[in-house]
């Protein structure tokens, strides 16, 4: 302040000792500065030398969807009630082939719940991370790849339509916390167990070995409650103040699915899946076709055969889709390097078992993309024709499409990425 910076202080502490008796202890700490904020990552195990900057020829690792395994999400966060909550570094980490989910999924819950902001990592140039080879790095006569950019067509190219959701309020903010806890400073220091905690989160660059540092104290409340709406703690308060919704009608345990406060977003953590359905986003990410294959939302019709993909249509007229006389379709897939190829491994890690893949070439540039299947009804008869864009938004071309009283269908070309939607 005395030297005029004009900017916010976040303090942090990167692990306690036990994230369930000293996680808010450590939050409580950081109500001494302007925000809140952590650091996390996410995305599956992968180990081998240098792993923590590089992607080597024989490194391990394990493909890791959040839809599958939701405590893993980064922003199921704890929130200081009347402090701004930041995640200063996040990321869907690179070699984990299921990093398309990362966006739209970080919209919707960022939304639902009040978080403020995602900063990916990282980006070190303006436009697209064409080429992940190291230059000055050889594995015998093989590359070493870059392990930390978030210009790729699974991270920045899935932004447009994640972006305009959450920026503009396309999906709902719950009106009331899933889970509101008062904490007493007493009851803090004296590291009594708080009602709920985030689960350990691993950081490949700060914790040893594979897994997160989790705690083997069990709490009272489900941590699926973090899908159900925010989750927000008072520090120095009374603790018979603390309480919750009804978390029952949200999370079915038989089925598998969490539904969000406001009803707009369901995740199917059984099967993989993200629904998200409200007037103006609807999106459906995660394992399309072992989850059916089909899904039909309020004005849209998602059929897809892909095995893993994300498809989300939004307004670029900030019109409800039903209404908008200009849509963009967004679909990720997986990507790879040219060339890259890979075996089925086995490792032992902290005497468990972990099956994954062995790296045995990891390729060049550039971006392989997996191939687009998705067939796509739109319930609106103000949008008629459909408009492919190339990787930076330009227009490159028309796509045949099926008009009906009602709307519009069309097969997305298996190269499509962007699709605009008009009259």
């Amino acid at each position: 302040r005395d030297l005029g910076c004009k900017q916010l202080i976040n303090a942090t502490n990167w692990r306690t000792a036990d994230p369930v008796l000293l996680e808010d202890v450590e939050r409580w700490t950081y109500t001494a500065a302007d925000v809140s904020a952590i650091n996390r990552y996410t995305g599956g195990i992968h180990s081998g030398p240098m792993n923590g900057w590089r992607i080597d020829p024989n490194h391990f690792f394990v493909s890791q969807s959040n839809l599958l395994k939701p405590e893993e999400f980064p922003g199921a966060l704890k929130q200081t009630a009347g402090q701004p909550m930041l995640i200063t570094e996040v990321s869907w980490t690179s070699p984990s082939l299921y990093q398309a989910e990362g966006p739209i999924m970080a919209a919707a819950y960022m939304s639902l719940t009040g978080v403020d902001s995602f900063y990916w990592f990282a980006f070190d140039d303006e436009t697209w991370h064409v080429d992940p080879v190291w230059p000055y790095w050889k594995v015998g006569n093989l590359n070493s790849l870059k392990k930390w950019s978030s210009a790729i067509p699974t991270h920045a190219g899935m932004f447009p339509a994640a972006a305009l959701a959450y920026r503009l309020g396309f999906i709902r903010e719950a009106d009331q916390p899933a889970v509101y806890e008062e904490r007493s400073l007493r009851g803090m220091w004296e590291r009594r167990v708080p009602i709920i905690s985030e689960a350990g989160k691993f950081d490949p660059n700060r914790d040893q070995g594979d897994f997160a540092p989790n705690s083997p104290i069990r709490q009272e409340i489900d941590r699926l409650a973090f899908f159900v709406g925010p989750v927000v703690v008072k520090f120095d308060g009374e603790e018979s103040n603390s309480r919750t919704v009804q978390l029952d009608r949200y999370i079915d345990r038989d089925r598998g699915v969490v539904t969000g406060l406001t009803g707009e977003i369901a995740l199917d953590y059984r099967n993989g899946s993200l629904a998200i359905n409200s007037p103006r986003c609807q999106s459906w990410a995660g394992f399309l076709k072992a989850a059916g294959g089909r899904l039909e939302l309020a004005d849209t019709v998602i059929e897809s055969q892909n095995e893993y993909a994300a498809v989300t249509v939004v307004p670029l007229d900030q019109r409800p889709l039903a209404a908008s006389e200009k849509i963009l379709v967004q679909v990720g897939t997986t990507i790879r390097p040219t060339g890259w190829i890979e075996r089925d491994a086995e490792v032992q890690s902290d005497g468990v078992t972990l099956r994954g893949k062995q790296i045995v070439d990891t390729g060049c540039g550039p971006w392989r993309v997996g191939a687009t299947k998705v067939c796509l009804t739109v319930k609106n008869p103000n949008v008629r024709k459909a408009t492919r864009l190339d990787v930076n938004g330009y227009p490159s071309g028309t796509i045949p499409v099926e008009n009906g009283d009602g709307g519009v269908s069309l097969d997305l070309p298996a190269d499509a990425i962007y699709v605009v939607l008009s009259p």
